[in-house]
């Protein structure tokens, strides 16, 4: 169950503090495809593993195709009350750290780093590491920044109103 940050007191109320972790999905070759249609899964068996060896399409495709997965798995892990995100601040520090095997599973572990206040604007900072159930590490680091504003919307009266009004994103 998500956790609730209402305001942006509430939120600041949270920073320094890992808020959890979102659910399991699976990672399908379906999926994949549908991000990028040209992913070739041939290449990735094919070819020497030396040291130095850049990265086939198809191994880019799967570690976006990660990091896609972010944004719609936050919704699992926080809501936002009385706030509006006003954008999509910026990605940092990207790290890929392994592949995602094909219909293995992922989640995401989200700690709300930081959160500046400035002028009704509060600038959260969260440090999102991706665990794969088929790895002992995580295989993807990032820090996501999203800006966002107070609000003095009304409250929603059905329950449809509030999802719809307070998710950061859908999950598909």
């Amino acid at each position: 169950m998500p956790i609730m940050l209402k305001g942006l007191e509430g939120i600041r109320a949270h920073a320094g503090f890992t808020l959890g972790n979102s659910q399991w999905i699976c990672v399908t070759d379906a999926m994949r495809s549908a991000y990028w249609l040209a992913v070739d899964v041939q290449e990735d068996g094919a070819g020497d593993n030396s040291v130095g060896k850049t990265h086939s399409l198809s191994q880019t495709a799967h570690e976006f195709h990660a990091l896609a997965l972010l944004m719609p798995l936050l919704g699992d892990v926080f809501l936002l009350e009385d706030v509006v995100v006003s954008q999509s601040y910026a990605i940092q520090e990207v790290r890929f750290l392994a592949q995602v095997p094909a219909n293995s599973s992922v989640r995401i572990s989200v700690k709300l780093a930081l959160a500046d206040i400035i002028d009704e604007q509060v600038l959260l900072s969260f440090e999102c590491a991706m665990e794969c159930d088929a790895t002992r590490h995580p295989v993807l680091f990032a820090k996501l920044c999203l800006q966002c504003g107070a609000t003095k919307l009304r409250a929603p009266s059905l329950p449809s109103e509030r999802t719809a009004a307070t998710r950061i994103m859908s999950c598909p």
